[in-house]
């Protein structure tokens, strides 16, 4: 390996660790950056993609897949005063053609050092001053939030170290490692008392014993559906935030099951209606006004696709399910799970797209450049 490749590569690290911990810090509640350390950090990281970019010979067509797509994100952040797609996306343009599966392990240990230190600095911090717990009491029940910003941030991210494990681990997994999984997505339930992430981890056990079972048929099923999981999830949220009505006893037992996120789509699309590339939305995770009928104080989608409908852009709701169902096409077993797992936990949040939290975006970003060129490369 030359000097140049390996001083690309290392370049390549640099930014990836920078990119991380500013993506990470502000979902802390003991971390914090001033606007001046944040800035330099996300300009640091950009600089050092961009340049591996630049010294990447890629051909002429991913090139011009590339500036398409950099060119939407851009204007669909600008609009919407959300930078997180914009960080993940250019991230994997640096990616390349590099060893994935070595990066994935990288990020592995960053989530995995990020939570150890997050945790025990928040017991420090609780030791020092009693007055700081480790816990929230919201509706009153007590969730843990070991330092993070809401229990549900924490529940997140340990899901995300899971899934990143599974995807190095993929081939070696056996029902014992199934069993541990399931224990330890219990007790997260128990601490953080998140449905959503309680969802993710039973899914993911459930395919994982899939995987390992000796009935084709199962396999072939999984197969099947994951080419369809993200247009079908996208259409419902879309199909019933069109429809939301109290009124529809059906919808609102849908509602429900998905944790009230149809409301909150139904509000934002009362309120702001679709957007095309991107919208700013100022009581975006803030309070709002409280009224009779929609009954809530605070405002979030906490959905992938009523967050794309109503605030990223509806173009990057085509562009996730067009590179999920072409994903889902290669017909790979351990791509489609996390396909389906990506498509079922955006129902119910949005860390889906921040692919230092969830490595399943990430991934399909990184492995749909070969899809995407090889579909619409001419006959």
């Amino acid at each position: 390996m030359n000097m140049r490749k390996q001083w690309t590569i290392d370049v390549f690290y640099l930014a990836a660790f920078l990119m991380f911990i500013k993506t990470m810090v502000p979902l802390s509640g003991i971390f914090h950056f001033s606007a001046i350390v944040e800035n330099t950090f996300i300009t640091l990281a950009l600089v050092c993609f961009i340049w591996v970019i630049i010294v990447t010979k890629y051909k002429v067509r991913v090139l011009v897949i590339y500036s398409v797509l950099s060119l939407l994100v851009i204007v669909s952040s600008l609009f919407a005063k959300d930078y997180i797609l914009l960080i993940t996306l250019v991230c994997v343009f640096a990616l390349g053609e590099r060893d994935f599966n070595g990066f994935i392990k990288f990020l592995f240990k960053l989530q995995l050092l990020y939570f150890i230190a997050q945790t025990l600095c928040a017991m420090g911090y609780h030791l020092i001053n009693p007055q700081y717990q480790l816990y929230s009491i919201i509706m009153d029940i007590k969730r843990y939030h070991l330092g993070y910003a809401h229990p549900n941030v924490c529940a997140a991210a340990v899901i995300g170290i899971i899934l990143s494990w599974c995807w190095v681990n993929f081939e070696r997994i056996r029902q014992r490692n199934v069993l541990a999984i399931l224990c330890l997505i219990i007790v997260l339930y128990i601490l953080t008392r998140s449905r959503s992430s309680l969802m993710c981890g039973l899914l993911l056990c459930l395919l994982l014993l899939v995987k390992n079972t000796e009935k084709s048929a199962l396999r072939a099923l999984v197969l099947r559906v994951s080419p369809y999981a993200a247009p079908f999830c996208a259409a419902l949220t879309i199909f019933l935030m069109f429809h939301y009505s109290k009124d529809n006893a059906i919808v609102m037992a849908l509602d429900r099951l998905l944790t009230g996120r149809i409301k909150l789509g139904a509000y934002g699309l009362q309120n702001e209606g679709a957007t095309f590339a991107g919208h700013f939305i100022p009581y975006l995770n803030g309070q709002v006004t409280w009224d009779p009928y929609w009954m809530i104080n605070d405002f979030t989608f906490d959905n992938i696709y009523s967050d794309s409908l109503v605030h990223m852009g509806f173009i990057w709701l085509a562009v996730y399910t067009a590179v999920f169902y072409l994903l889902g096409r290669k017909r790979n077993f351990k791509i489609s799970c996390y396909v389906i797992i990506w498509a079922v936990y955006g129902l119910t949040e949005v860390h889906g797209l921040n692919g230092f939290i969830w490595i399943p975006v990430l991934i399909s970003a990184y492995l749909s450049k070969g899809v995407i060129i090889s579909y619409i490369r001419p006959s």
